[in-house]
């Protein structure tokens, strides 16, 4: 009798314990890229959240008190924002978003408003960096060594992305990174002025700058 009831508890506490599948990995929130403030009092950072039977993902920059306390959401959308970076007086957050096409660099000022998107590059913005007065950003992104003007990187991005065949001629490396294809591509670093904008190729040249 004791064997019996025995068993029959472990059954009823196997069957109400639920395995970590596939399933709760993937709906599980995940933190990215984060930084903490030059004060070190407030830490930002993106958290990405799955949709699983929508087959997607979005990201937001959320703000939490290093020494504790209620995080505040920053950032709304559908798209993803991320790699939050204090400016270095600490009012202002960037970050990178994809809210409208490619990747750029938004400014948020912490003490309201809304997002300004800052770079305006054709193929996006990737890492970037404050200056140490807060003027200016060190951005990274991709583009034709060959091309002299924003407008040609993006009308041969775009000429790029039409259908075309299967088929590829490879001539040179890198020709491939990762999942994607190089096509000719090189990354530059960019100075962006922090307060127009305007950005001005650091690195010309048929040449890769990665380090930041």
């Amino acid at each position: 009798m004791r064997t019996l009831l025995a068993l029959s508890l472990l059954a009823s506490v196997a069957h109400a314990a639920h395995p970590f599948g596939f399933d709760d990995l993937i709906r599980a929130r995940r933190i990215g890229g984060w930084d903490v403030s030059r004060d070190g009092k407030q830490l930002a950072y993106a958290l990405t959240t799955v949709d699983l039977e929508g087959n997607k993902s979005t990201s937001a920059i959320w703000l939490q008190p290093v020494s504790g306390g209620e995080a505040r959401q920053l950032t709304v959308g559908t798209k993803h924002d991320g790699e939050p970076r204090f400016s270095p007086d600490g009012r202002r957050l960037a970050f990178t978003s994809d809210r409208d096409g490619a990747p750029q660099v938004y400014v948020l000022d912490l003490a309201g408003g809304d997002a300004r998107v800052l770079t305006h590059l054709p193929l996006g913005a990737g890492v970037f960096a404050w200056s140490p007065d807060g003027k200016f950003l060190v951005a990274q992104s991709e583009v034709f060594p060959d091309c002299a003007s924003d407008a040609c990187n993006k009308e041969r991005a775009d000429r790029m992305e039409k259908p075309r065949s299967s088929g590829r001629v490879i001539v040179r490396l890198l020709f491939r990174h990762w999942d994607e294809w190089r096509d000719g591509k090189r990354s530059h670093l960019f100075r962006v002025d922090a307060a127009s904008g305007e950005a001005r190729d650091l690195t010309p040249g048929d040449r890769d700058a990665l380090a930041m």
